[in-house]
């Protein structure tokens, strides 16, 4: 094998609370580059500057920066933007012949300039990459070949079952990824080979194409990188977990029930629930808080596996034009696996923090109607208090008449919700697209969304059945819908 080269990427936000800081590490690597790998003019043949932009000057240009060292062989770097991500395109590319480069020599170079990545990076990957010889007539990513490969690679990845686990893309190159193998890994190291007729594939594949778009692996990369990132922020779930029980404590207490330190006495502990009007006042004042959590904790979940159904829809895109078929123990395989998992994790978490704000919501409005806050707020005609039973009869009915399209926008817009926030129906059923719809509008975007939505639905559908039931019970008196 011959012409070792070593290609990195780093992939951060273009926005968000993490992008500045990720931006900061961007501009540290780029100007090392130019001081410890000698990248110290633009490239030649392009207008493409040799400086980077401010992070709030961006712009849409896809190439926003380009560097190189006038050595030979080709040491370049290269800031690109793709949507809502950047990518900055390293490549250390000695000349064939020389003889004191392999890819260890290349990685210890690599992390001497770049450093171990940060956390507010999306992604990073590292990929060795070479050429068989002209003799070499073998293809694909079969195991027997890695043994000719791992010499060459740093110390650390020599090791372990990573050659049995190679696939090869739609245009021959054979592809393995060494090293960690964990869920929530921040950096992926690939090694990919390519034969001796194949240096084209390769370069377009890795490096460069002849437009300005973002070659096959770096996007796929991307992509990827943007699963996992979510899947860090997602923390196992522990967010999620510690919200609920915070929840479900103060339902105990409320409502009486069982208290989770039955057991060990056999009895429960009942010296931490309230006693009284006032210490109930306090434990439904702190619950409408956790109601608040809990729905912000639900956005955010619909939000995630939203961005997560997008990132693999767009990774089966790019391998199916790339002719690639995977296996779920290949590389490839295995992100489809893990995001089709994460997705399904997301889901559940979803629901399960659904199920508490509902309790939570029926517990306050029992609560509140304990109080006489329910006929104060009828008098005064502000919203009606749907029960969950209503609430869910009415999301139902909401789902089947209206769906999640242009029906149910236009529904929306009559009662004041502009059409700019509606819930993206992308990866949703109108039944949960409705759900994530009332929650948001119970968090407060419009006055009274119970009454708004059921005299618009009525006044779409005077005679059906649900809607009628629902308004006749809270006595709902139609209005004209709001500005």
């Amino acid at each position: 094998m011959s012409g070792f080269e070593l290609v990195a990427y780093l992939f951060a936000p273009v926005d968000g609370p993490r992008a500045e800081g990720a931006y900061d590490h961007l501009r540290a690597v780029w100007t090392a580059c130019r001081e410890r790998l000698d990248m110290t003019r633009a490239v030649r043949g392009t207008d493409t500057p040799a400086t980077l932009p401010a992070l709030s000057g961006l712009g849409h240009r896809r190439v926003l920066a380009a560097q190189e060292s006038p050595a030979e062989g080709i040491f370049q770097a290269v800031l690109r933007r793709e949507h809502d991500l950047l990518c900055l395109s390293v490549m250390l590319a000695p000349p064939a012949m020389a003889p004191v480069w392999d890819w260890a020599a290349l990685d210890a170079a690599w992390l001497a300039t770049a450093g171990e990545p940060p956390p507010s990076l999306v992604g990073a990957a590292r990929v060795y990459q070479g050429r068989l010889d002209e003799t070499d007539e073998s293809s694909g990513s079969s195991p027997d070949r890695a043994p000719a490969f791992a010499a060459a690679l740093p110390e650390d990845l020599r090791a372990g079952a990573w050659g049995h686990h190679g696939v090869t893309t739609g245009s021959g190159l054979a592809v393995w990824e060494v090293g960690d193998r964990r869920d929530d890994r921040l950096e992926r190291r690939f090694v990919v080979i390519a034969g001796a007729a194949s240096d084209w594939d390769l370069s377009t594949w890795t490096w460069t194409r002849d437009d300005d778009v973002l070659p096959t692996l770096p996007s796929y990369l991307g992509h990827a990188a943007k699963v996992r990132y979510q899947w860090r922020i997602w923390e196992g779930g522990e967010p999620v977990r510690a919200l609920h029980a915070r929840a479900e404590a103060r339902l105990r207490r409320l409502t009486g029930g069982p208290n989770d330190d039955v057991g060990r006495s056999g009895a429960a502990d009942r010296g931490d629930r309230p006693r009284g009007a006032g210490a109930n006042a306090a434990v439904v004042d702190d619950l409408r808080r956790d109601l608040l959590d809990l729905s912000t904790m639900s956005s955010r979940l619909v939000a995630m596996r939203q961005s997560v159904i997008i990132a693999t829809a767009n990774m089966s895109k790019i391998l199916d034009a790339d002719r690639t078929i995977t296996r779920r123990d290949d590389p490839f395989g295995d992100d489809l696996a893990f995001a089709e998992h994460m997705t399904a994790q997301l889901e559940a978490d979803a629901v399960f923090v659904a199920a508490a704000a509902d309790r939570a919501r029926a517990a306050i409005a029992h609560a509140d109607e304990s109080r006489g806050r329910s006929a104060s707020a009828a008098t005064e005609g502000g919203d009606v208090r749907l029960t969950p039973g209503d609430r869910q009869q009415l999301c139902d009915e909401l789902a089947e008449i209206f769906g999640s399209g242009p029906t149910a926008s236009q529904l929306l817009e009559q009662v004041g919700f502009p059409r700019t926030r509606h819930v993206s129906p992308v990866g949703l059923s109108p039944r949960s697209w409705w759900d994530e719809t009332l929650r948001d509008l119970e968090r407060g975007a419009i006055a009274d969304p119970y009454r708004w939505i059921l005299g618009a639905a009525l006044r779409g559908y005077p005679y059906n059945r649900v809607f009628g039931a629902l308004a006749g019970k809270h006595r709902l008196n139609d209005r004209p819908a709001p500005n």
